[in-house]
């Protein structure tokens, strides 16, 4: 990165990402403020640490080219960025972020990942694999380690660069096919949410769900209404490898960019992104409003009973039966806006303990089916 780039990336943490207090952010509440309610001082203070950590990485990044190694949120709010040069420490420090230097860049731990998610076959105590930034390895989750190691050393990767831990997690669609308070139902029966509206042109409406739900071609029904009325029909799914379906609204259903409803905050939508690992993120359904956690690991893979998933965001976010397809949100509380993340795609039983679950990024389903975000209310 050159030196003007280098300042200009430092001017924009000392505008606010480097003013931190002494005392550790709290954490949020399990449910996000509503209107009587505010943030607290700390908390409003963190999330603005956030949010400007997630305008500056991607310079930051770019600037450190293959010495990347990877970036994360730490404990109090600040930017950590991981290079492979120790020579960049001291630029990296002069922008505002905590610097670290790491053995294995994140080109060189994505292709790591790579070579597994080409690995046939994968038995099904195989769970769950991911980058890992903060400790600069690719981590494999298996609930049988002998059978996990083995998943590593058929891949044939740099063993040294892998950590092979024992869970109980067990990643599966959430979507149910008994009754319940969600808005959409598929075919009459398999409940789910709506994830984000979108458009096509000036005249196509619909929204962005997950794919395990229903197969092109199925109807969608809004399942508030008594009897259910139609909203539209599945235009085109994927599932496995990816987890997300476009659903084009009826003539008289029109979108809105809003997320949430009355008694729950409304937050409107203006646009997409990707945050970095331990930032705060919410999801929404109305059956149980907000909830919000954080990033644990970009580009994970989870390898399911009926195939893989690839490239999912995983969370420290419940998610429960019925849940599959619900929004991700980046929040500014203070402006009641958000970022659009993903949609739910799988997650662990929460009454095990340990909430964890995954999102399907949206930007692939908004580029495969050629549609843009609704971002005004209907």
């Amino acid at each position: 990165m050159d030196r003007r780039r280098w300042k200009t990336v430092g001017l924009a943490l000392a505008a606010g990402v480097l003013v931190v207090t002494a005392t550790p952010a709290q954490a949020l509440p399990a449910e996000p403020p509503g209107p009587a309610q505010g943030l607290t001082a700390e908390a409003s203070a963190r999330l603005a640490l956030e949010r400007r950590a997630a305008q500056v990485e991607p310079g930051l990044r770019a600037g450190l080219g293959d010495r990347f190694g990877g970036s994360w949120i730490d404990d109090g709010g600040r930017l950590v960025v991981a290079t492979t040069d120790a020579a960049d420490v001291a630029r990296l420090t002069a922008a505002g972020v905590r610097a670290t230097v790491v053995a294995r860049s994140q080109a060189s731990l994505d292709a790591i990942m790579d070579r597994l998610d080409r690995t046939r076959p994968i038995d099904q105590a195989v769970r769950v694999w991911y980058v890992e930034p903060r400790t600069n390895s690719v981590v494999v989750l298996a609930a049988d380690t002998a059978k996990g190691e083995a998943f590593v050393r058929a891949a044939g990767v740099d063993r040294a660069a892998v950590r092979v831990e024992a869970t109980s997690e067990r990643p599966l669609p959430r979507s149910d096919d008994v009754r319940g308070g969600d808005p959409i139902a598929f075919n009459g029966s398999a409940r789910c949410v709506v994830g984000f509206t979108v458009k096509r042109g000036t005249t196509e409406q619909g929204f962005i769900t997950a794919g395990h739900c229903g197969a092109a071609g199925s109807r969608v029904t809004d399942a508030r209404s008594t009897p259910p009325r139609p909203l539209g029909t599945v235009a085109g799914s994927v599932f496995p490898t990816n987890d997300f379906a476009y659903v084009r609204l009826v003539a008289g259903r029109p979108g809105s960019g809003l997320i949430g409803r009355a008694p729950h905050q409304e937050v409107l939508i203006k646009g997409h992104g990707q945050v970095p690992v331990g930032s705060t993120i919410c999801s929404y359904t109305l059956e149980r409003n907000w909830r919000c956690g954080k990033v644990q690991q970009l580009n994970a893979t989870v390898n399911l009973p009926n195939g893989v998933l690839n490239g999912l965001t995983r969370t420290n976010i419940s998610l429960y039966p019925g849940d599959s397809g619900a929004p991700y949100v980046a929040v500014d509380w203070d402006k009641k806006t958000g970022q659009a993340l993903g949609i739910a795609s799988i997650g662990s039983d929460p009454s095990q303990g340990n909430p964890t679950s995954f999102f399907q990024p949206i930007a692939r389903p908004l580029a495969t089916y050629g549609v843009t975000l609704i971002t005004t209310p209907a």
